[in-house]
């Protein structure tokens, strides 16, 4: 897979990636699986909101599936990266086929108006990984 930005971490080694998908509640897709083996990890701009993907390694992945109220909370997500702030940015498999991404801003107490969409689909987000916002 060629990917639009640079690895900033060594690939996730199938350990890793065989631990993730023991406690993820959901079937990861390929991609998000091919992506873990070209960097586990790093920090790039995206240009929609949040605006920065702080994507997290398969250990922060699972410490949030299995350590944090994080599934019990967002059952249909899981929990890729963030903002660097205080946004998650998840796989959503709340709607039937492959999951779209959003992102849940984790200082909202309604749970309902926490979670936005960010693309429709783990290729897409993957396309704009890497790329600046646009000046207003």
């Amino acid at each position: 897979m060629k990917l639009p930005f640079d690895s900033q971490t060594p690939p996730a080694t199938d350990e890793d990636i065989e631990t993730l998908k023991s406690v993820s509640p959901h079937e990861l897709p390929p991609v998000y699986l091919a992506l873990l083996k070209y960097t586990n990890g790093g920090e790039w701009p995206i240009n929609v909101a949040p605006f920065a993907f702080v994507m997290f390694d398969t250990d922060t992945v699972v410490g949030n599936l299995t350590g944090t109220d994080f599934g019990e909370v967002y059952p249909d997500c899981v929990p890729i990266g963030g903002d660097g702030m205080s946004e998650y940015i998840a796989l959503d498999f709340s709607e039937p086929g492959p999951p779209r991404i959003v992102a849940i801003d984790a200082t909202e107490e309604d749970q309902s108006s926490a979670l936005y969409p960010v693309k429709n689909s783990l290729e897409e987000f993957i396309r704009i990984i890497g790329q600046e916002p646009e000046d207003g």
